[in-house]
């Protein structure tokens, strides 16, 4: 490899690590995984998909949005948009849209409509019985149900 590509790798692996911050990411040629288009970019993807999660978990949910809205326009330029770990990633997004109090009726509809989106997607590509398309339709049912109550809660508080 020439010194001119190998600047090129460090600056693109210093940007995407740059870009994700995490105290035990794996190097990038280890966590290659299905990743066909680009390592570095591609380990991104997967570990702000776990590390949105976590965040999410710990009810941190501006954060999690934050690094979701950053990570979601990489992930179906890298890994395509049918991919099972875009798709993933986009679930996380609305279910952090879904679960946070602070969220706005409008963020309930984006959350609604990004599982819809996500849904249609995964199953046609993933197929109906795949753990993926069954996680983001049941997120889909919890957001319908958390946008009916908050539509309903909406229209008692303008009677």
């Amino acid at each position: 490899m020439s010194s001119t590509t190998s600047s090129a790798a460090g600056s693109v692996a210093a940007r995407a690590s740059a870009a994700i911050t995490t105290t035990a990411a794996p190097p990038a040629a280890a966590s290659v995984g299905r990743c066909t288009r680009s390592p570095v970019e591609g380990a991104c993807s997967r570990q702000s998909g776990r590390k949105s999660g976590t965040i999410g978990e710990l009810r941190r949910f501006e954060e999690a949005k934050a690094l979701l809205r950053k990570m979601m326009p990489v992930a179906p330029r890298v890994l395509g948009d049918a991919h099972f770990l875009t798709l993933n990633m986009r679930a996380n997004y609305a279910r952090t849209l879904n679960n946070d109090p602070k969220a706005t009726l409008d963020d309930i509809r984006e959350a609604v409509t990004t599982l819809q989106d996500a849904g249609r997607t995964a199953r046609r590509v993933l197929g109906g019985a795949n753990p993926t398309t069954v996680d983001i339709e049941g997120v889909l049912q919890i957001a319908q149900s958390h946008l009916r109550a908050r539509e309903r809660q909406s229209a008692a508080g303008r009677s």
